[in-house]
């Protein structure tokens, strides 16, 4: 429970050349009197971090480096594991590097935490309004789980509604004052999730062996799993700087398209592959007639819409290459060509 004022450490990793984007989530950060710490992973970035750092003259701001770039999963377990270890806030706030906080965003987080009576079961997270899935979870006031057997999210029984939800669209930002304020999730992104340090001896550190996308599912989902709750906060906003390549403008399907990052896709699609085989596959012949029918239309949409044709078949052969590994549970870096940071 929150003693006295409550304290924070926050966790973000820091990559390639991204300071433009940290030094402006920093900068908010240090103007929130509940943050006592900040641990800043340097996962190889090609900046002087600590030279970046110094330059703001902040005492609060502890960097961790890696030596090089080992991935979202080992620079998450990595600054956790330091948060935990310095034991100087009560409560761990995940940040990526470009989420910058609204001034008042931890504020509110906190205010929701004593509302829901200070117990340190329950877990927070600021709403991304560049996510559209969370975007819709707040306008519609009730999680939607995957189905059991879809795949990436695809479900055949889902088709009707998704097809009215393209002639019909919906809000693509939430208006303050939202209907739904707060909406149980069963598992969150790392960006924006708050929790009592606690968890950590609970649910342990992120698995590194993902490398890269899914880590934040596979580790907040062991929250749920132990029993913990997690809350969407809509009123609590968080902004992403830096655009996501889901929602960059692809003539092919993201996961198809030739000049859609290859590193990304492919462990995009191992990981979600390899959750999918261990806690969405009740029936093999079900879920291997959602495969079929997703990929077959993503594969004909991309081979209409993109004049690559070429660089559309060698992205299914990697899309499929990283499923056949998630399904396996081959995990770990992997060793393919081209897929190197």
């Amino acid at each position: 429970m929150i003693t006295q004022e409550a304290t924070i450490t926050v966790v973000t990793v820091t990559y390639g050349r991204r300071w433009c984007f940290l030094s402006k989530v920093l900068e908010v950060l240090l103007t929130d009197p509940a943050v006592v710490e900040i641990v800043v992973v340097d996962n190889g970035s090609q900046e002087d971090i600590r030279s970046h750092v110094s330059e703001l003259a902040s005492p609060k701001i502890h960097v961790v480096s890696t030596g090089q770039n080992l991935g979202s999963a080992a620079g998450f377990k990595r600054g956790i594991e330091e948060a935990y270890s310095r034991a100087k806030g009560e409560f761990i706030w995940l940040l990526d590097d470009d989420n910058r906080p609204e001034p008042d965003c931890l504020q509110r987080l906190l205010a929701y935490y004593r509302a829901l009576g200070n117990e340190p079961m329950n877990c927070l997270l600021a709403l991304r309004e560049r996510q559209r899935e969370l975007v819709d979870l707040v306008e519609r006031g009730y999680r939607a789980d995957p189905r059991p057997n879809s795949f990436l999210g695809f479900h055949w029984r889902d088709v009707p509604r998704k097809i009215a939800r393209r002639v019909m669209p919906g809000r693509t930002s939430v208006k303050t004052g939202t209907k739904f304020p707060l909406v149980s999730l069963t598992y969150a992104p790392y960006g924006g999730f708050l929790f009592h340090r606690s968890w950590v001896k609970w649910v342990g550190l992120p698995n590194e062996r993902f490398f890269l996308y899914g880590d934040d599912h596979e580790y907040t989902w062991r929250f749920t799993r132990q029993g913990g709750r997690i809350y969407l906060c809509a009123n609590c906003r968080v902004e992403d700087i830096d655009v996501s390549w889901h929602h960059q403008t692809h003539d092919a399907h993201p996961f198809l398209s030739p000049r859609a990052n290859a590193l990304r896709l492919f462990y995009s699609a191992r990981n979600r592959a390899y959750l999918e085989a261990i806690y969405l596959v009740h029936s093999r012949v079900a879920y291997g007639f959602n495969v079929v029918l997703y990929v077959g239309f993503m594969l004909l949409k991309s081979l209409i819409r993109e004049g690559d044709k070429v660089g559309v078949l060698g992205r299914l052969r990697l899309f499929l290459k990283a499923l056949r590994q998630g399904w396996a549970g081959e995990l770990g870096i992997a060793q393919e060509p081209g897929l190197k940071i």
